[in-house]
């Protein structure tokens, strides 16, 4: 069976509820209905099952991030996204993931690969990095499109309402470990002094 063979079971709809930032600058969010994206090449479509609420996307949505342009009305937030591959668009057959594979959409959406600083292992630094419920639709939604070789696997042993917050400040804490040169013990990263 093909990988991306879609499934008939699970048929995707061609709408889906989205939650939006109806009157950024306030807290105000509304719930609407938005058309299903459709993934383009090297994208994969999640089903979104869980999302964390960030205190940085109360600051999007109130426009606190003043190196960013104000935040859109409409904008779908959220960075903390958990989901199943549902759909895979075309480039992506190189991809390890499959038809229900389970995976999150962080903070920072995508890259480009190829910098400097991408190649140099430091990806948050890349200039053309995208960030998930900013400049791309994020995950308070049902359905959202994602790169393919840019989402987080999430491991079967961590249940998604718990995986979901771990994308944004859990991957903050772990790249900070990394960087620092903290090494694997029983399955953690420690760094020296961190751990006992």
């Amino acid at each position: 069976m093909d990988k991306h063979a879609p499934e008939p079971e699970t048929p995707i709809p061609t709408h889906h509820r989205a939650i939006i930032y109806d009157n950024p600058g306030h807290v105000s969010t509304s719930v609407t209905t938005v058309p299903t994206p459709r993934p383009g090449v090297g994208e994969v479509l999640v089903k979104i099952t869980h999302s964390g609420v960030c205190s940085s996307d109360h600051g999007l949505m109130l426009n606190q991030w003043g190196h960013l342009p104000p935040t859109p009305v409409g904008q779908i937030g959220g960075h903390e996204g958990v989901g199943t591959v549902v759909a895979f668009g075309p480039g992506t057959d190189s991809s390890s993931l499959k038809l229900g594979s389970r995976v999150g959409i962080k903070w920072i959406a995508s890259v480009c690969g190829s910098c400097m600083a991408c190649l140099a292992g430091r990806d948050a630094m890349c200039a053309s990095h995208t960030i998930s419920g900013f400049f791309t639709p994020g995950t308070f939604q049902q359905y959202a499109v994602a790169p393919a070789n840019y989402v987080t696997p999430i491991p079967d042993g961590v249940e998604s309402d718990l995986a979901a917050p771990l994308l944004c400040g859990g991957v903050t804490a772990y790249a900070a470990l990394k960087k620092c040169g903290a090494q694997p013990v029983g399955g953690i990263l420690c760094g020296e002094g961190l751990c006992g």
